[in-house]
């Protein structure tokens, strides 16, 4: 019997110590986790000229040589040399190829070298939304835009995707032009600025 009853008490006593290990620590465990991926979006702007000539190259161009693609397909729309009164309209499509939807804010533009001064701080040029150049984005002399960026009056939503946004340049050379801008050359590259839409509305 004493050896029956000592099995039990060894069994309570086991029991017990059990418990109080259990209360005195705490069973920890951990796994690894496959790779998480953290990646920032993307704003990526891509534009081309179409004003019925929807090959790569320059807005405006004087001859059809200026206006020539890459691979030297000859422009379809040349303004011809500028006369005082003259008002030329070309189209310029943005569209956003990156992953987040974006805000076209402002326009800029820089003189290539060798470039007037003087023509450009004649030319008058504005950014509409419309061909008829009744919504305004920005207007100016080329040389203010050369100067400085501006923001656009509007924001202009350009969600990610293959629809672009259509930004129409007006450029004029005001009658009041003398002699002075006679032979006068300005080459100017546009830029257009964007900034995401998430968290930014």
């Amino acid at each position: 019997m004493r050896a029956k009853l000592w099995l039990t008490l060894g069994g309570s006593l086991a029991i017990a110590l059990g418990l109080t290990v259990g209360t005195l620590a705490l069973f920890t465990a951990e796994t690894p986790v496959d790779s998480v991926q953290f990646e920032a979006g993307t704003v990526r702007l891509n534009s081309y000229r179409d004003m019925g000539d929807t090959i790569p190259g320059p807005m405006f161009y004087t001859t059809p040589t200026e206006g020539q693609t890459p691979g030297g397909v000859p422009g379809r729309r040349p303004t011809g040399y500028w006369a005082p009164g003259d008002n030329n309209v070309r189209a310029l499509f943005v569209e956003n190829s990156g992953n987040l939807d974006a805000w076209l804010v402002g326009i800029g533009a820089e003189a290539q070298a060798g470039s007037s001064r003087h023509l450009a701080e004649k030319l008058q040029a504005k950014v509409t939304t419309d061909l008829a150049g009744t919504n305004v984005l920005a207007s100016g002399t080329l040389a203010s835009l050369i100067d400085t960026d501006q923001a656009f009056a509007t924001r202009l939503a350009l969600n990610v995707g293959p629809a672009p946004r259509a930004l129409y340049f007006h450029v004029t050379l005001p009658l009041d032009a003398d002699n002075s801008y006679q032979n006068e050359v300005l080459r100017v590259d546009f830029h257009v600025m964007a900034e995401q839409k998430a968290n930014n509305p």
